[in-house]
């Protein structure tokens, strides 16, 4: 039988959505408690997907169960298959009813507080069955896995020059100025022209690990 067949007929996806979930409790008792089954048939699609491609996928230890590097390797690209398949029923939802669905965004603290905000807001009057959801996204450099584990549809935040992913991309929507804010009443408040260096030794309030926080460290050496 070649392994096309083997797949399509035999490695189900609900058998994937149990290994699933025991991968994530850490035990079969837990994983047929959570999808309300009999532990025996949580059992029985372990086995079968064992079977099916001829590796172990769990490892039993005395402190419940544990994925091989096999099963770690076939949760990876189950979860992608899984994160198809709901793309594909948000894609029939949209294409049944265009205005309804889903939009998911990570952005920054400061800019979801600012001009997300009033862009959510008009989008939603216009737009009012579709549901709009924010995940923080602070550290952008680092936040490109929401992308490509797709919890998000797009980030919104500053980006490098040039943008090096290149299996992503990146538009500019806007160009923003950096600024040093002060207090009134700051030494330097009145100054019409203040050298970088004067700056090194004043206390500091940033954002949490940023780009920009990256681009003051290059300018201050």
């Amino acid at each position: 039988m070649k392994w096309d067949d083997r797949i399509g007929r035999r490695l189900r996806l609900h058998d994937l959505h149990v290994l699933l979930t025991v991968a994530e409790v850490g035990s079969m008792g837990k994983a047929a408690e959570r999808l309300a089954v009999s532990q025996p048939s949580i059992s029985k699609a372990i086995s079968d997907i064992e079977h099916t491609i001829g590796v172990r996928v769990l490892d039993r230890t005395s402190k419940g169960v544990e994925t091989t590097a096999y099963g770690r390797a076939l949760l990876r690209r189950g979860m992608g298959a899984f994160d198809e398949l709901r793309q594909g029923i948000r894609e029939i939802e949209s294409l049944a009813d265009p205005t309804v669905g889903e939009v998911r965004i990570g952005a920054p603290e400061a800019i979801l507080a600012g001009l997300l905000t009033a862009v959510i807001d008009r989008f939603s009057k216009a737009h009012p069955r579709v549901i709009v959801t924010v995940i923080p996204a602070n550290n952008m450099s680092s936040e490109y896995r929401l992308l490509r584990e797709r919890t998000v549809d797009f980030l919104l935040g500053a980006i490098p020059n040039p943008f090096m992913q290149n299996d992503l991309d990146a538009e500019a929507l806007y160009r923003d100025r950096l600024r040093i804010l002060s207090g009134a009443k700051h030494p330097l408040a009145r100054r019409r022209k203040i050298e970088l260096s004067e700056l090194v030794d004043e206390p500091w309030l940033l954002p949490p690990e940023s780009i920009l926080s990256s681009r003051l460290a290059e300018a201050f050496g």
